[in-house]
């Protein structure tokens, strides 16, 4: 009852903003987890390349968020997500009109900055139209909407893949054009109050890298992220050495399954007794236990579990990560700071694309256990370090 009461208080702009979340989700997973499938057996790119391309993508979203967050804190939330779900939706659109390298690493660039635009100004704006009572539960229904779409998006891609890869994409960037039209109508201006000091961007930059507990964080997210980017590469390359000819669609929503069953409960109850960062650390272990599942398996079943236990791992992270930093960051540069996190996104994410495809690569022609021995080992050294950090955290508390 409790629960429901929350969402009874959530305003009309939130409410707007969930829905939007959603239709961008939707748009997302109906494209990119099939990417790598189409460019590695359509177009018949090496794991490498198939890195390279998903790592721009990435690279791109995360590294510009800075600069996306630092812009939207000064000239409004709304501007800045319209424009970048617009960049993404011709980005995505791209996709299925060229077949070079060259034009693939341009669509990945455009749906790369687009995401850079729209991410940080939207979790700037879910800051605002929350509270610090009800924030926990916003995440985790914003994480859990994006999950249905992680179920449906795929399912809808596959279907339209029997078409034209080229239907899938046009598809995804019209959910795009929608969430901007909704945008335009139902999110509110938010223009940031002005600040009689006017700082510039240079002591923006400055006070964001002198906050030592973020800092510290962003950094051991690097190696969360590190993982995570794994899994749109793992599977399919995984599914290819063993012959496998299943849907891929299904096995990534069923993984989603869970999340949009359990991930708000869960995180309500979990958030009253653990530490936001004793559950990314538990997060983080899923990530590499699931990683280890896919690695290890002779057939379909275990890349099924080992995605549902890295969904799990999801599950946790994504609404603790958002908690943690809104924690920490000053509300006048919400976005920045969330911007600035994407830095870690990017540095991670790109590493384990390209690197992913090394190992890969590695795997495929000297030993198939390369790639998952170096996951294992990353995800168990970085879960040690986000526990000391965590216990560090907890002495200082009980000395103030």
């Amino acid at each position: 009852m409790k629960l429901l009461q929350n969402y009874k208080d959530f305003p009309a702009a939130l409410w707007i903003l969930l829905i939007n979340t959603l239709m961008m989700a939707l748009g997302f997973y109906m494209i990119i987890p099939l990417l790598a499938v189409y460019l590695l057996e359509n177009l018949v790119l090496s794991a490498t390349m198939v890195g390279l391309i998903i790592g721009v993508r990435s690279f791109f979203q995360q590294a510009f968020q800075l600069w996306g967050g630092m812009i939207s804190d000064r000239v409004g939330y709304k501007l800045l997500i319209c424009i970048g779900v617009f960049i993404r939706s011709i980005g995505f659109i791209m996709f299925g009109l060229v077949d070079s390298f060259p034009g693939l690493l341009l669509a990945a660039i455009l749906s790369g900055l687009g995401g850079a635009f729209f991410h940080p100004s939207s979790y700037g704006l879910y800051t605002v139209l929350s509270t610090p009572k009800n924030r926990s539960i916003i995440y985790s229904t914003r994480d859990m909407l994006s999950n249905v779409g992680f179920i449906v998006g795929p399912v809808v891609g596959a279907f339209l893949l029997k078409i034209d890869f080229q239907i899938v994409c046009l598809v995804s960037g019209i959910m795009f054009i929608l969430v901007l039209i909704v945008s335009i109508i139902g999110l509110p201006s938010s223009k940031p109050k002005p600040d009689s000091t006017h700082p510039t961007v240079l002591e923006d930059l400055q006070e964001i890298v002198t906050n030592q507990r973020f800092m510290t964080f962003t950094i051991l997210m690097i190696f969360v992220w590190f993982l995570f980017s794994q899994l749109y590469i793992a599977v399919p390359i995984k599914m290819d050495w063993l012959g496998i000819d299943n849907n891929i669609g299904y096995i990534y929503s069923s993984g989603a399954l869970v999340i949009v069953f359990l991930q708000v409960p869960l995180i309500s109850f979990l958030t009253n007794r653990f530490s936001s960062l004793f559950l990314i650390a538990l997060g983080c272990f899923l990530l590499t236990l699931g990683l280890f599942f896919i690695g290890i398996t002779p057939n379909v079943i275990g890349i099924y579990l080992g995605v549902i236990i890295f969904a799990f791992g999801q599950m946790f992270l994504q609404p603790m990560i958002s908690k943690e930093i809104s924690e920490v960051a000053s509300i006048s540069l919400t976005a920045s700071y969330f911007g600035f996190n994407g830095l870690a996104l990017a540095i991670g994410g790109l590493a384990g694309s390209l690197l992913g495809g090394v190992l890969y690569d590695l795997g495929g022609t000297v030993n198939k256990m390369i790639p998952w021995a170096v996951f294992i080992l990353v995800g168990i050294i970085t879960v040690i370090v986000i526990l000391a950090k965590e216990q560090r955290s907890k002495v200082v508390n009980n000395m103030e």
